[in-house]
């Protein structure tokens, strides 16, 4: 079996945790792989991804506390992908995987795990909602944006979750 792990950073506390798991699973026999974005390729998709959070920011401070998700690397044809037999994602934030390329990583029909290490998988966009929970029941009001609204970028991120996740069984809240 051929396991590929997925996380942006190839430091830090998901790195450490991806890198740990990655060594239990070789020592239990596993082929095991890590992915990240500076292997993957180009820069552009963080800074595109940073750059269109900010005419949305509240203040500097939530620069890097929310993710759009809408840019990512194309990784459906990278060999570490195509080699694969499961797809275990981590932290895949800031220009790694939009959630068109989650998606597009399911239609492959391997079978996907995600290890959570923030909660931006099921928030409107926000790593840790500090006390706010909006994404309960549809985010919306973010304290994080510049213009909190019923509808706000958040409300319109968590309901493509919603709606992606499902759809493909990436998973059912």
């Amino acid at each position: 079996m051929k396991v590929l792990l997925l996380n942006t950073y190839a430091r830090g506390g998901a790195a450490v945790a991806c890198l740990r798991l990655k060594d239990a699973l070789e020592q239990a026999g596993v082929d095991a792989k890590i992915l990240s974005a500076d292997q993957a390729g180009s820069r552009w998709p963080f800074y595109a991804e940073r750059l269109s959070f900010l005419p949305f920011e509240r203040d500097k401070s939530v620069r890097f506390s929310f993710s759009l998700a809408n840019f990512g690397k194309n990784l459906l044809r990278h060999p570490l992908v195509q080699e694969a037999d499961v797809l275990h994602l981590h932290w895949i934030n800031q220009g790694f995987l939009s959630l068109q390329g989650i998606q597009e990583l399911s239609l492959l029909g391997k079978p996907m795990v995600w290890t959570l290490h923030d909660m931006w998988t099921f928030t409107g966009g926000c790593h840790y909602s500090r006390g706010c929970d909006h994404f309960q029941e549809c985010c919306g009001h973010c304290p994080y944006l510049k213009n909190p609204s019923p509808n706000d970028l958040s409300h319109r991120i968590w309901a493509r979750k919603q709606h992606l996740f499902q759809k493909y069984s990436i998973y059912n809240l």
